[in-house]
């Protein structure tokens, strides 16, 4: 069964609060929409943003939205006042992915114009930059997604150069830890960052260790664009979507697929598990957004989403 809100537009990005009540939407509406997850009625949206929203996210304590957008812009917005305010605009092209440091002290922006950067929360400096593409070939210098290691410091990163690789801001070492088949799309950790997760537009997704950035697995799991993946917090099963429109589930212990939903009408940009690993949240650019509340033992999926 599933929950489904209608937020017009293409929605790029999605993202659980911390305590599973709250769940935030990206859209080329111009608007970040913030739902509540019991009821699927909207909270509040920001507002902030002149142009699409790109990517949404949580800070660990769930104080915190962040949100970047096709206007070059990133807001932090407090979720209990639901007041909005702007990073100093560094980027000189779209902001496609945010991710804020385990410990919540830093909020890493990748962008168009291939360049990351890292920004205090607290003080909302840019306290480092990484800039991956410095000759500017303008084919390849998009950066689609970002992500912080376990360390606070290490950065993994990559985009239309089909290469995944990291970056310490710390040291300022980076390295190269794979080249892919197609543009990477999507990161994803598991809880205990054993894991690393890596969507790509050839259809695949494929495993590393972080501990020695070797590959571990490779799952072709689309037939089109895989877009995003996402970890249970028990680590033994992963989900995936793509722009097939499906919606699968993998066992990590018999890398085998065990669930497949035909989820949307259109492309399907990005999935969540929950963090209590109850619930699995997916969006699209048919303009839903979907809470699918399922069991990990068997499908769930017979029944027609509710519409709200």
């Amino acid at each position: 069964e599933a929950l489904t809100m209608t937020h017009p537009g293409w929605i790029w990005s999605i993202a659980f609060s911390p305590d599973d009540q709250l769940l935030a939407s990206a859209s080329t509406n111009g608007k970040a929409r913030v739902w509540n997850v019991n009821t699927g009625l909207e909270e509040f949206s920001v507002k902030s943003h002149r142009r699409s929203v790109q990517f949404v996210t949580f800070s660990p304590d769930g104080k915190l939205l962040a949100s970047g957008g096709r206007d070059n812009d990133i807001f932090l917005t407090d979720v209990l006042t639901r007041v909005s305010t702007p990073l100093p605009r560094r980027h000189t092209h779209h902001v496609n992915s945010l991710s804020f440091s385990p410990n919540g002290n830093f909020l890493l922006s990748g962008s168009n114009d291939g360049t990351i950067i890292v920004w205090d929360v607290k003080s909302k400096r840019e306290v480092a930059r990484h800039d991956t593409n410095p000759e500017k070939e303008l084919n390849d210098a998009d950066i689609w997604a970002v992500l912080f290691g376990s360390d606070n410091e290490t950065i993994y990163f990559g985009g239309m150069n089909n290469k995944l690789s990291k970056f310490n801001f710390v040291t300022k070492k980076s390295s190269l830890i794979s080249e892919l088949g197609g543009d990477l799309t999507s990161l994803a950790l598991n809880k205990d960052f054993s894991i690393l997760s890596a969507t790509a537009s050839d259809e695949n997704i494929i495993f590393y260790d972080p501990a020695n950035d070797k590959s571990l697995a490779k799952f072709q799991g689309h037939s089109s664009d895989a877009m995003s993946s996402s970890f249970s917090p028990d680590g033994k099963t992963l989900v995936t979507v793509g722009a097939d429109k499906y919606i699968k589930y993998w066992n990590l212990r018999t890398n085998t697929q065990t669930v497949m939903i035909p989820a949307h009408d259109k492309h399907i940009h990005a999935v969540r598990f929950s963090n209590d690993g109850t619930l699995v949240a997916s969006c699209g650019w048919d303009g839903k957004v979907k809470i699918w509340r399922s069991s990990l033992r068997k499908s769930n999926f017979d029944t027609p989403p509710i519409t709200n």
